[in-house]
């Protein structure tokens, strides 16, 4: 099954897209799989990082609870 895609036009700092390219080629990567690959692990970090500090918020509720029981 296709995945829906649309098609975007973005300005980018000529320094960023050579950093890019540079980053597509060492991948063996097009510039658009490139994009694709770090947005996607940006967002994922992103992602991980929401996910930690909602863990670390419960695990000090949780230490909190069992202090206040002794």
């Amino acid at each position: 099954m296709a995945r829906e895609v649309k098609r975007i036009n973005i300005n980018v700092p000529v320094e960023t897209l050579e950093r890019l390219d540079d980053y597509a080629d060492k991948m063996s990567i097009n510039r658009t799989s490139a994009i694709l690959v770090l947005c996607t692990l940006a967002l994922d970090s992103q992602k991980a990082m929401t996910d930690l500090g909602e863990l670390l918020k419960m695990a000090k509720e949780e230490q909190s609870k069992q202090i206040v029981g002794e």
